[in-house]
C-alpha cells in the first residue's frame, strides 16, 4: 500500500447541506471533495516505484497496490476543512483556532491545516490544542469570551 498527499484544491470543500439536517435540526456537513490531475499523476508514480521494488525482491507471488484511489476519508487523518489564518476572506480560523466569524468557536484539529507534511498530525495537534486552550484562558480573564 502507498499514501500521498492530496493538494489542497478550490475544488474541495466542507458546507453545510441545504436539505439534510442532524436530530437537531441542525444542517448537516456536505463534503465535496475529489482527486486532481497531481494526485492521479502521483499514484502511478508510487505504483511504478513498488512494482520495481517488487520486481527487485524477487517475490513469488507480489501484490501491487491497485490503480484505484481510494475515497477521502479512508485513511483518517484529512485536513484543510477550516484553514487557518489572518485573512477572514481566505481562512476561517485565526492562529489560535478561533473561528473569524464567532468568537466563542475553536477548532483544534486537522481542519486548520492547510496541508500535512507526512503521516501522523496528531502531535501538532495536540499543541496546537494546548495553544488554543492557554489563548482561550487568558481570553476568559480579560473578559473577552
Amino acid at each position: 500500500m502507498v499514501q500521498g498527499e492530496c493538494l489542497a484544491r478550490h475544488d474541495n470543500y466542507v458546507a453545510l447541506d441545504p436539505e439534510r439536517k442532524d436530530a437537531w435540526g441542525i444542517p448537516a456537513l456536505r463534503v465535496v471533495a475529489s482527486y486532481g490531475e497531481n494526485e492521479r499523476a502521483m499514484a502511478k508514480a508510487m505504483r511504478n516505484h513498488v512494482m520495481e521494488i517488487l520486481e527487485a525482491m524477487k517475490l513469488e507471488n507480489p501484490h501491487p497496490p491497485g490503480e484505484q484511489l481510494s475515497v477521502f476519508g479512508k485513511n483518517i487523518h484529512e485536513c484543510g476543512t477550516a484553514r487557518m489564518g489572518n485573512d477572514p476572506r481566505k481562512s476561517v480560523v485565526n492562529s489560535f483556532g478561533q473561528l473569524h466569524d464567532a468568537k466563542n468557536v475553536f477548532v483544534t484539529d486537522g481542519a486548520v491545516f492547510v496541508t500535512q507534511g507526512c503521516y501522523e498530525p496528531t502531535l501538532t495537534i495536540m499543541a496546537i490544542s494546548a495553544r488554543a486552550g492557554d489563548y482561550i484562558v487568558d481570553e476568559c480573564r480579560k473578559g473577552n469570551l
